[in-house]
């Protein structure tokens, strides 16, 4: 475990620096390291779940804990090299040697549940079945309207509680789905008042890890609080005066702690990241359905879950992804984006092909394109500064002359 514990260290250092104010972070640190080291973890109704998609309310109301596998780590993804082939993307392979980790460091193999989109999720499925996994699908149809996909989803929910609570015993309540509502719309509204508070200026770099952290955390209630906390830290600290770097957006391939190979490059060459699109970031949106909302029977609940959980959902793999299009919008709208860097992982083709689409939006708001094409290994790291410092001159004499 020393390679994963140095790989940690060495991302908390970067976080420092971005931070600046010591000791802020020391709580979501914690909360990585107890993750990716499983040190301390809950043991009891616990679900893996692989990726981000799937409604943690629903789960929260049986009283089960989910327990994201969203991958991220070069050497956790080393249990998964006799699995899956060289060239497998670098997101699948460190969840696989994540969950692999995870039985060999707690010698347990709670259920997993796996939102399937694509090839990636549908082999890794057949894997972990095949080594004695219990495996509940979540079959996404990518092609599929709102309406069609919220109906196809909410049906396959009701199946997999069903199994869930026939294998704990667990009653499941429509009081219990409105309070995690609840509970979930305080954690994003934090999330929300952290990164949108005037007075402070948050890095690029700390504002994605915390966006991760919802992923980490054992207690959302008490991650919760910590945000606020820290909200209400870094606003009575003097911040140091930081420099003023153009602002790029990253869009493509998720970017996920502790591999920040990319921002820390993108620092480095001066480069603010102003925010990251990708299918991780529906999580902590602001909330579009309030713990008020009038929920008066198990199948309206499901329903409504259903249509909120996959409103955000930007993976690669939707055959026409709106989503991913409208957050760059949204970013674009903002003003201070001046370039966008499309981030994509050896392997993740999918997200490839919306290269085009975007490229035309960007195009019509004469803001630059950088492609990058990168995985978890550090061999490509001089040669992504190269073009990155180049890219950076570009955008610093785009603004001189405006």
């Amino acid at each position: 475990m020393q390679n994963v514990e140095s790989e940690l260290e060495k991302g908390f250092e970067i976080l420092r620096g971005c931070c600046g104010v010591p000791g802020a972070l020391d709580y979501f640190f914690l909360q990585a390291k107890k993750y990716f080291c499983f040190e301390g973890q809950a043991c009891g109704r616990e679900v893996l779940i692989l990726g981000s998609a799937f409604p943690e309310e629903l789960l929260m109301a049986y009283h089960i804990r989910p327990h994201w596998v969203v991958g991220g780590g070069l050497a956790i993804s080393e249990c998964a090299d006799s699995l899956v082939p060289r060239d497998a993307d670098a997101v699948s392979r460190s969840a696989l040697g994540y969950i692999k980790t995870y039985q060999e460091k707690t010698e347990r193999k709670p259920p997993v549940i796996i939102p399937i989109a694509g090839d990636s999720q549908r082999k890794l499925s057949y894997l972990l079945e095949e080594d004695g996994w219990t495996v509940y699908p979540l079959y996404i149809m990518p092609g599929a309207s709102s309406a069609s996909l919220s109906f196809s989803i909410a049906g396959q929910l009701d199946e997999i509680m069903e199994k869930l609570s026939l294998r704990w015993l667990l009653p499941g309540t429509t009081r219990g789905i409105r309070r995690a509502v609840q509970k979930t719309s305080r954690a994003k509204d934090a999330f929300f008042e952290l990164c949108n508070d005037p007075v402070i200026r948050l890095n690029g770099m700390v504002r994605h890890f915390l966006n991760l952290t919802w992923f980490y955390a054992e207690d959302l209630e008490e991650w919760t609080e910590r945000i606020t906390i820290l909200r209400d830290s870094l606003r009575e600290t003097q911040l140091p005066s930081t420099r003023e770097y153009p602002g790029v957006l990253v869009i493509g391939s998720p970017i996920l702690f502790p591999n920040f190979k990319v921002p820390q490059l993108l620092d480095a060459c001066g480069l603010e990241v102003v925010n990251c699109c990708s299918w991780v970031t529906g999580k902590t949106c602001p909330p579009e359905w309030t713990g008020n909302v009038s929920i008066f029977n198990r199948q309206e609940a499901l329903q409504q879950l259903a249509a909120v959980s996959f409103k955000h959902e930007s993976s690669g793999a939707f055959v026409r992804n709106r989503d991913l299009y409208d957050q760059a919008l949204r970013q674009l709208d903002g003003g201070k984006v001046r370039g966008v860097i499309l981030h994509i992982l050896k392997g993740q083709i999918e997200y490839d092909f919306e290269a085009d689409r975007l490229e035309q939006l960007f195009t019509h708001r004469n803001i630059p394109v950088l492609r990058l094409e990168t995985d978890y290994h550090d061999n490509d790291i001089e040669q992504l500064r190269i073009r990155l410092e180049a890219f950076s001159e570009l955008l610093k004499q785009s603004i001189h002359e405006m």
